[in-house]
Parts: C-alpha cells; structure tokens; sequence
C-alpha cells in the first residue's frame, strides 16, 4: 500500500467460518496452518496465510 501511497488507506481482511487461516493466525502471531478447510466455499480458503502477510498485519495493525 506504501508502494503506491495508500499509507493512509485501511485494509479489512474477511475469511468466511472454516478456511479463517488469517484470524487463527493473527490471533497466535504465528502462521497457523488449518488441517481442512470446512467452509462450503473451499475454492476461497487457503490452508495458511503467507508469512509476509501476517508480518504486515503485525507491523501495520490492519483490521481482521
């Protein structure tokens, strides 16, 4: 977002309820990896988020 100069621009993440690998991990300040994705929109999940993704959310606080 700095890149481009949207410092000033909010981000908000939204995962649905069984593929929420960013909130598990925002929670733990960890990448967290789910065993399944549960949600019935499984092509959206992703089994874990990216390091550099959650290193962003720590520094920048972006709102989950």
């Amino acid at each position: 977002m700095q890149e481009v100069g949207w410092s000033d621009v909010k981000v908000v993440a939204c995962e649905t309820e069984g593929a929420d690998a960013f909130a598990k991990a925002a929670e733990a300040n960890e990448v967290v990896e789910l065993s399944s994705i549960t949600s019935i929109a499984k092509s959206l999940g992703a089994n874990k988020v990216s390091p550099t993704l959650l290193q962003r959310y720590l520094v920048r606080n972006l709102y989950i």
